[in-house]
């Protein structure tokens, strides 16, 4: 439940009262559950996104990262949740202009989304257009159009041509190939 108020607080703008709910709600998880549990570890994620919206990257990475460490522990470097914590990092990474750090996080985890939902599931397409954006921001057009027409057959196959995530993926793509014809 403080979670669920403290995300409404963030998309409301207030920082304040969404950073105290978040941080309520992870000494809960720590003192019940322990500090390495796996539900501890969606705490943190949780509060490392808030840090990384408020523009505070040192703090949201050292949170992904433990949070990383606890789920690789767990689960190992292959698992879904896994995949979910490198897609954290890397999308950090992406935004703060390292790309050499972001690259491999993303290529894992679309391997791993492959591996585990297949080639053409909408989780395979999430970490793919997150690769498509990097690539994009690095300049490799012929890569991030391969990865745009990947993610858009497997969005509109799946989601529909309407879909938001969709239109998303249609809107940076289109984007994209503004920025380099």
């Amino acid at each position: 439940m403080l979670d669920n108020l403290a995300e409404l607080y963030r998309y409301q703008g207030k920082y304040e009262q969404a950073g105290i709910y978040l941080h309520r709600s992870l000494a809960i998880y720590e003192k019940h559950l322990g500090p390495e549990n796996l539900s501890t570890s969606a705490g943190i994620i949780s509060l490392g996104i808030f840090y990384q919206t408020l523009g505070n990257y040192d703090l949201a990475e050292t949170l992904f990262q433990r949070a990383l460490a606890i789920r690789e522990r767990h689960l190992g470097s292959g698992h879904q949740s896994t995949a979910q914590c490198f897609g954290h990092l890397a999308i950090l990474y992406r935004g703060e202009g390292s790309y050499s750090k972001a690259e491999p996080l993303l290529q894992q985890a679309v391997a791993t989304r492959e591996r585990l939902s297949g080639p053409d599931h909408p989780a395979t397409g999430l970490a793919l257009h997150s690769l498509a954006l990097l690539y994009q921001r690095q300049g490799k057009n012929k890569q991030a159009d391969a990865l745009y027409q990947r993610v858009l057959a497997i969005y509109e196959q799946h989601l529909g041509k309407t879909h938001p995530r969709t239109l998303r993926v249609k809107n940076d793509y289109e984007h994209a190939l503004e920025k380099h014809l």
